[in-house]
């Protein structure tokens, strides 16, 4: 019911309703869409003051966080929307997609890899870039832009998400290469689960 009341816009409404919620988790739940209607309408400070009272260790605290983002960067603040997610990027990589899209809808495929140097942490920076080679329409920037992403497990997805494309453009021996590439750099990623989730992935393919 919060939900949908604060999708409509009734934020007042969506509040009055939260206010009856006291099981922990259905509350953190019902705070997610009431701090995304404030982004939506805004009110930006509001939206993230609120996020920030959903327990951390909920689904729902990043889940606000990454909705605000992605409104942010639709309106063309894209540094904001990176400043939002800074510490919590980790919690769903993939949630940096929407705001590279912004920024390749705004701009251009230099500028969005440009985002990447907006951190030291190799991670976020390896993330970033994966983001941005997956959302390219061009086939050698995404190969070149795969090719300079730090992280190697991070590195060996992006190449398996290029094979993935190539696969479905019919260009079948550009995926070989892809996934050969892929292949040669998973040994270097230390995790074992994460090791193996690649071979994995790769294997599908």
């Amino acid at each position: 019911v919060v939900a949908i009341q604060a999708g409509k816009g009734n934020i007042t409404g969506a509040t009055q309703t939260l206010a009856r919620i006291s099981e922990k988790i259905s509350r953190a739940n019902a705070m997610a869409p009431i701090a995304v209607a404030y982004a939506a309408s805004g009110d930006i400070p509001k939206a993230l003051q609120i996020a920030e009272q959903i327990p951390d260790n909920y689904y729902a605290y990043g889940d606000a966080f990454f909705r605000i983002a992605a409104i942010q960067a639709a309106d063309g603040d894209v540094p904001g929307a990176l400043h939002t997610v800074a510490d919590k990027w980790h919690l769903n990589p993939y949630g940096l997609i929407p705001i590279v899209q912004a920024q390749l809808s705004a701009g251009s495929i230099d500028q969005a890899v440009e985002l990447a140097k907006v951190t030291e942490d190799q991670y976020l920076k390896s993330y970033l870039l994966l983001a941005v080679a997956t959302q390219v329409k061009d086939r050698k920037r995404q190969l070149d832009i795969a090719a300079t992403i730090p992280v190697k497990g991070v590195k060996a997805l992006a190449y398996k998400d290029i094979a993935e494309s190539q696969l479905t453009d019919g260009d079948v021996q550009g995926c070989l290469s892809s996934l050969i590439i892929a292949t040669e750099i998973v040994p270097a990623t230390s995790n074992n689960f994460a090791r193996a989730d690649l071979r994995w992935r790769i294997a599908t393919i």
